[in-house]
């Protein structure tokens, strides 16, 4: 995986390129088989799942949530930093 998916003049900083921001994530989400934990289609593992299962879970939801960082400016992190989900940092970006 590279380091960033994003280069710097196309991570979100504001609301104008937010139009280009999403379309970017979705693909780039889209691309690396995790689209479906922004759109809320991945539910979470019930506690009795087995080890396997929670740790692909947990992977994709860290894959994604790294793909959403990369793709925000620095200054707007610490709005989403302390949310658990992807899709919730996607929600929060989004508004």
């Amino acid at each position: 995986m590279s380091s960033s998916f994003f280069k710097e003049n196309e991570k979100l900083g504001d609301s104008s390129n937010f139009a280009a921001w999403k379309i970017r994530l979705k693909i780039i989400t889209d691309r690396n088989d995790v689209l479906e934990y922004i759109q809320g289609n991945v539910p979470e593992p019930l506690d009795n799942a087995f080890a396997a299962t929670n740790n692909k879970y947990n992977k994709g939801e860290l894959k994604t949530k790294k793909i959403i960082a990369d793709s925000l400016q620095d200054s707007l992190l610490a709005y989403i930093g302390n949310l658990m989900k992807s899709k919730d940092m996607y929600d929060k970006s989004t508004i």
